[in-house]
């Protein structure tokens, strides 16, 4: 059985755990408003974090280096078959960044390499090792047959 002290300090811990709890709640909420806003990125882009798809956008930079070939996830393709939006995965923007996207015809086929590196102010140090969901557009100058690949 309970005392009465028991009891008030059992109901103290439980409302100061409630109260931070809380405060953890709005403090994430704040948090996801704010990452949703532009910022400058290190490359000098704004990037946005959409609301909607979960990825991050991102435009290539010249100034990253040690390119490596880098594999896309999907693609959707707009209405006039013009503009492809092009998602990827990706180590943390601070560290790692899109060096180019390479977009040619073969053979009435599209083909289109992505290139990540690592910006130059990074090497040599340790960077988080988890993968975020990223997005690049290209424009292409005809289009191709609307839909998905």
């Amino acid at each position: 059985m309970f005392n009465s002290a028991q009891r008030t300090r059992s109901t103290t811990l439980r409302l100061a755990f409630s109260v931070v709890a809380s405060g953890l709640l709005v403090l994430g909420s704040v948090a996801t408003v704010a990452a949703a806003q532009p910022s400058t990125s290190t490359a000098g882009a704004a990037t946005v974090v959409p609301l909607g798809d979960g990825a991050t956008r991102i435009w290539p930079s010249p100034k990253i280096v040690d390119l490596q070939r880098q594999a896309w996830d999907h693609i959707t393709v707009g209405a006039g078959g013009k503009r492809l939006v092009v998602y990827f995965w990706m180590g943390p923007e601070a560290c790692f960044g899109l060096g180019k996207v390479d977009v040619s015809r073969h053979d009435g086929s599209l083909h289109l390499q992505l290139w990540t590196g690592i910006r130059p102010h990074k090497i040599g140090f340790v960077c988080p090792d988890y993968a975020q969901l990223y997005k690049t557009v290209v424009h292409l100058d005809r289009p191709i047959i609307g839909g998905s690949f």
